[in-house]
């Protein structure tokens, strides 16, 4: 239900991840402001269509319901993308943003 080219709020889990797992803090404040406007647009788009409100509702039962989640805890590190093409990813979703906003 959601046809976004990019999504904020999975760069921003990633890079939390990529930040633990290398132990180094990198400032996320542009990110999650990105996520919380796409979470907001996300919110808006579910409320004015009842049909991808009813879907998003199925989605939502069937993990009450007891469907596993996926658990990316206990993964061998070889198994995730490399933190380089991880880093273009994110620094690509970083100058659209800005483009977006004007601000390059």
């Amino acid at each position: 239900y959601i046809s976004s080219p990019s999504n904020p709020k999975g760069a921003l889990a990633l890079v939390r991840r990529v930040s633990t797992l290398l132990n180094r803090p990198f400032d996320l404040r542009e990110l999650e402001a990105a996520a919380r406007a796409f979470d907001e647009q996300i919110a808006e788009i579910v409320a004015n269509d009842s049909a991808i409100a009813d879907y998003v509702h199925q989605l939502e039962e069937g993990v009450e319901e007891g469907e596993e989640e996926a658990d990316f805890t206990t993964r061998p590190e070889e198994d995730f993308p490399n933190i380089e093409g991880l880093a273009e990813e994110v620094e690509r979703f970083l100058r659209q943003h800005r483009k977006d906003k004007g601000e390059e």
